[in-house]
């Protein structure tokens, strides 16, 4: 991965600004943990229940997506999960939805776990993800050396991914002719081959969100999937070189906050407003995730 360190403001938008030159479309991802991996909701917590040969296990255990143990798991049920929120939710909109990957698009801003990670063609939106709704850890002297060191990895602050999708797509989107027309797929447009992609293991698709949700296109709101393939989008030698990794050391988290706030990008205007689709949303996941951790005896 190509890897930086900001620790202000300054730094981040003259780093922006550098990365941006060539006039391409980038999208953003900001993480409040810099070890957080780029994994969908759905997939960062997944039960081994099978090993490689197909002997059930005694005792199902937690399974490392990135150890390559090939072990059957099991993960949170998305589909039913974003059917129960679309059933509820459908009287809070304003506008029709005609497809499931839509509905997965909006479940997703609203906090259901889904099988899609979201990003955002604005960098200072990115930014406050990184470093805005939070706990402030603590940086240690060898923590930046590390990240450096290791290409991307460690801990002691936030980070923000930075992608080109037309870049990604073109190693690893499913679609016909791509060097003849490079896109990037459309939630609408694209709906049929997008829902087959999400139940499909594939490598990282990706795709321009349903922007008739006023969060999403608060957010300025774009998406990545790898279906149920459970490897991270940052685990790919093939992809990490087209990854860039921003790391924000949380001795500069307050700052920067302040700078933020000054310019008007805090929780309220990053979330238009909380609303029931958020209420019903953390029920649902709730719910769920306490059955998901009974049916396999884990600690809540």
């Amino acid at each position: 991965m190509n890897t930086y360190v900001v620790k202000s403001l300054a730094e981040y938008i003259n780093l922006i600004e550098k990365i941006g030159s060539n006039d391409t479309e980038k999208w953003y991802r900001g993480q409040s943990k810099c070890e957080y991996r780029l994994s969908p909701s759905a997939l960062r917590k997944v039960i081994a229940i099978e090993d490689q040969r197909g002997n059930k296990l005694d005792t199902p255990v937690l399974d490392n997506t990135c150890s390559g143990s090939n072990n059957l798991v099991a993960f949170l049920p998305v589909d039913k999960m974003v059917d129960e929120f679309s059933k509820k939710a459908a009287g809070c909109l304003e506008y029709d939805v005609k497809s499931n990957i839509e509905w997965e698009c909006i479940a997703q801003h609203y906090g259901i776990p889904t099988r899609v990670l979201d990003w955002t063609t604005n960098a200072m939106n990115a930014l406050f993800f990184a470093v805005g709704d939070c706990l402030i850890g603590k940086t240690e002297e060898d923590d930046i050396e590390y990240f450096i060191e290791s290409e991307g990895f460690g801990s002691g602050g936030g980070a923000v991914f930075v992608i080109d999708p037309l870049e990604i797509n073109k190693l690893s989107a499913p679609i016909k002719d791509f060097e003849e027309n490079p896109k990037i797929l459309d939630a609408i447009e694209d709906s049929k081959l997008l829902e087959e992609c999400l139940h499909s293991m594939i490598p990282p698709v990706c795709f321009s969100g349903f922007n008739k949700e006023k969060r999403i296109s608060r957010q300025a709101g774009k998406f990545t999937t790898t279906g149920t393939l459970l490897w991270p989008m940052d685990y790919y030698n093939v992809l990490q070189k087209k990854i860039t990794k921003i790391f924000i050391p949380y001795s500069a988290f307050e700052s920067i906050r302040h700078q933020l706030s000054a310019l008007g990008i805090t929780h309220n205007t990053i979330y238009v407003e909380d609303d029931e689709k958020d209420v019903l949303a953390k029920e649902i996941a709730e719910e769920t995730k306490k059955k998901f951790d009974d049916l396999f005896s884990l600690e809540h």
